[in-house]
C-alpha cells in the first residue's frame, strides 16, 4: 500500500513538472467572431457590432512564453512553459488619447478598416496556465500603450487606476486546430481632443473569438478558393521562396494572413466562390 502510494505521488510530481502551453504559442488571426461594444451603457450597434463574422483573417493576438532571449526564468536554469504573454495591438482613434491632428501617426493595421485618424494601441496581457489543465489560459492585462508619430511606445499609466481589468480566457481546441477566446476589455478616456464637450467617456470592448495561426485550418473560409490562370507573376513575399513565383500551390506559405488573402486576387491566383 505505501510503496502504492509513493509511486503514485512520484508519477503526480512528474507530470506537474512537464507541463507546458506549446499549444497556445504563435500567432493567432480571426476565423470566426462575434463583438460588440458598449458606450457610455449604450451598444453601438451600427458602428461597432460584429456577429458571426467569418474569416477576417486579422491578427489578434501573439502569445509567446515570458522569458529572457533564451527562454529561461531569472535563475538561467529553468526553461519557462507555463507563463505567457497575449501581445494585442489595435486601432484607436487619436482624439481619445488626447493627440492632435498635427502628430497623430495615421496608423494602420493590414486587414482592419478603422474611420478617421487612428494610432496604433498596444496591450500586453500575462496568463499562468492552469494546473487543472494544459488547454486553458486566462490572461490578464491593464497597462497599455500606443506607438506616436516617431514609432517610440508610449505608456498611457493614467488610464490604468480607473479602468477595470481587462482579460482573454482561451482553450485550446485540438479538433478546431485552433484556440476559442471570450475578451473584455474595459476602456478610459479623459475627453476627446478638440471636442466643444470635453468629458470622461467610458466604453467597454468584448466577444467570443475563435482563433487560428494559419486561415488554411479555418473551416469559414471553405468558400475561398485560388484557381490557376494563365498568368505568372513573381512577387518578393516572405514565405514564397526562392523563385517568388505565385501559384494556388504555394499560396499558404505566404506568413502574412492579410498578404495570403490578397495573394488569390492578383493576376497569378484569382479569387471564385463556390
Amino acid at each position: 500500500m505505501f510503496a502504492l502510494l509513493s509511486l503514485t505521488s512520484v508519477e503526480s510530481v512528474a507530470l506537474f513538472e512537464k507541463v507546458n502551453y506549446d499549444e497556445f504559442i504563435g500567432v493567432w488571426h480571426s476565423c470566426l467572431e462575434t463583438t460588440t461594444m458598449t458606450y457610455e451603457g449604450e451598444v453601438k450597434v451600427k458602428k461597432h457590432t460584429k456577429q458571426n463574422v467569418p474569416c477576417r483573417g486579422i491578427q489578434v493576438a501573439n502569445i509567446t512564453y515570458v522569458g529572457d532571449d533564451n527562454g529561461m526564468d531569472h535563475t538561467g536554469q529553468e526553461k519557462v512553459t507555463q507563463i505567457l504573454q497575449l501581445r494585442q495591438e489595435v486601432l484607436n482613434h487619436c482624439e481619445l488619447l488626447g493627440i492632435t491632428p498635427d502628430i497623430c501617426p495615421n496608423a494602420t493595421i493590414a486587414g482592419n478598416t478603422f474611420e478617421g485618424k487612428n494610432v496604433k494601441y498596444v496591450q500586453n496581457y500575462h496568463g499562468i496556465g492552469s494546473y487543472g489543465s494544459q488547454h486553458h489560459v486566462k490572461f490578464y492585462g491593464e497597462e497599455k500603450s500606443y506607438y506616436d508619430v516617431h514609432g517610440e511606445l508610449i505608456r498611457v499609466p493614467d488610464l490604468d487606476a480607473v479602468e477595470d481589468q481587462d482579460f482573454f480566457d482561451c482553450t485550446y481546441k485540438a479538433e478546431l486546430q485552433g484556440i476559442v477566446c471570450d475578451a473584455r476589455q474595459n476602456e478610459y478616456r479623459w475627453g476627446i481632443e478638440g471636442s466643444d464637450v470635453w468629458h470622461p467617456i467610458g466604453f467597454a470592448d468584448f466577444g467570443t473569438y475563435y482563433l487560428v495561426e494559419n486561415m488554411a485550418a479555418c473551416p469559414f473560409c471553405e468558400n475561398y478558393q485560388c484557381s490557376e490562370t494563365k498568368f505568372r507573376i513573381r512577387a518578393n513575399i516572405l514565405g514564397l521562396g526562392s523563385n517568388n513565383k505565385i501559384t494556388c500551390s504555394n499560396v499558404n506559405k505566404i506568413e502574412n494572413e492579410h498578404v495570403k488573402k490578397l495573394v488569390c486576387e492578383t493576376a497569378g491566383t484569382v479569387k471564385k466562390y463556390k
